[in-house]
């Protein structure tokens, strides 16, 4: 009685496990997590960075990606190669959606993140992989 009982638990525990990795494939089929890059700072506590993070933020919770995107500052020193080494930072949106990327940038161009003087660099991603499906 005690083994039958016990390979119930196993079958109603694989029944689970094959429901949840059916719903993590389907999940991570529609798993885009923007990631927008900020370069060309020495520091993210510079003020140039604050006020960046603050207008990416406010797009992010406009196109309802406050929960899904995220912000990477890169403490880089980004250089033209004209000779004269003039700052040079940019914004750079990553993400698996092309349309997607084409809508933060839309909305970063209204947010006017080009009167802070970086320009957006845009770089599709061919996947990304939620850690939980890689336990």
């Amino acid at each position: 009685m005690i083994m039958i009982g016990f390979e119930f638990d196993k079958i109603f525990e694989y029944d689970i496990l094959a429901l949840d990795l059916k719903f993590e494939q389907k999940k991570r089929k529609e798993a885009k997590m923007p990631n927008i890059e900020i370069y060309g700072f020495s520091s993210d506590e510079d003020l140039r960075v604050l006020g960046l993070k603050i207008s990416i933020g406010k797009v992010m919770k406009s196109l309802g990606l406050e929960y899904d995107a995220i912000t990477t500052v890169v403490n880089s020193s980004t250089h033209g190669c004209n000779g004269k080494a003039d700052p040079m930072p940019f914004i750079r949106v990553c993400s698996t959606d092309p349309v997607g990327i084409e809508k933060i940038v839309n909305a970063l161009k209204k947010e006017r993140i080009g009167r802070q003087n970086v320009d957006i660099e845009t770089l599709v991603l061919s996947g990304f992989i939620l850690a939980k499906c890689m336990k």
